[in-house]
């Protein structure tokens, strides 16, 4: 990922700065998942990779571990920090690019990413880095979301307004399938997998565009960035497409994930 990515990465999603922790929030059934089977040991080592504003983080130190998280953003960091200040053991929040970690081989016990490192453009270089930090023996827990029409489409819409092309970046649904996950990590890890699905819950498909408007710096970016009009026609495709998931109480939104336990292979 060259510099000029970072930037244009960093601005996207630093965008949301603090209102992200709302979407950690909405995901938290797949976050709380996560963090069992991570399942870390008191004072084991822990690297959460593309942290956003900390949640995994603050989960895996839950277990008295000690945690790092590493992200591109600055504003989410700078969220991060502040919202994880009172987290004892503290949580150390570092910028850094997943395919680039500024750490010694071997150096964690465990690794996590909920939704994070799917997202990093180099793929390969992102899941190289994993398995050198990790040290043999060691376990990285990482969710994703599945290839699914009610993530998938949301993705493909966004992508139609913003200013990088689609073949700038592979596709993070890679890491939402076992076949992907096994391509990228199986040759130094023993890897199992398990299905989760991460339910949302809004009133109205209003509510809900109002609530990625503010909180997810993909749609926000476009929204601060982009003559209204065009910002408008999103918001209407926006809310077509989610009005299947109505019910009697607003929106239910099924997002299926894959959850995949790596266990780092050691020396033959």
């Amino acid at each position: 990922m060259t510099d000029q990515h970072l930037e244009v990465a960093d601005r996207m999603w630093s965008s949301a700065a603090a209102d992200y922790d709302d979407i950690s929030f909405s995901v938290g059934d797949a976050l709380l998942h996560t963090a069992m089977r991570l399942n870390p040991s008191p004072g084991d080592r822990v690297i959460d990779i593309a942290t956003g504003t900390g949640m995994s983080a603050r989960n895996a130190a839950r277990f008295a571990a000690h945690v790092t998280g590493i992200d591109i953003a600055d504003g989410l960091l700078t969220a991060a920090r502040e919202i994880s200040a009172h987290i004892d053991p503290p949580i150390a929040f570092l910028k850094a690019d997943a395919a680039r970690l500024p750490f010694p081989d071997s150096h964690f016990d465990r690794a996590v990413s909920t939704f994070g490192i799917m997202f990093a453009p180099d793929q390969q270089g992102a899941a190289s880095e994993l398995a050198r930090v990790v040290r043999p023996g060691g376990r990285a827990v990482i969710t994703s979301w599945a290839p699914d029409p009610a993530v998938g489409r949301m993705f493909e819409l966004l992508s139609e307004y913003q200013d990088a092309s689609p073949e700038d970046q592979p596709s993070p649904m890679a890491w939402g399938t076992e076949s992907g996950v096994a391509e990228l990590l199986g040759d130094h890890f023993e890897l199992s997998f398990e299905q989760g699905v991460s339910y949302g819950y809004f009133d109205s498909t209003e509510h809900l565009w109002h609530f990625y408007a503010r909180t997810f710096g993909p749609v926000r970016e476009i929204v601060e960035s982009k003559d209204a009009a065009i910002v408008e026609e999103l918001s209407l495709r926006f809310k077509e497409e989610h009005e299947q998931f109505a019910n009697d109480l607003g929106l239910i939104i099924p997002r299926p994930y894959l959850l995949t336990k790596a266990e780092r292979r050691r020396p033959s």
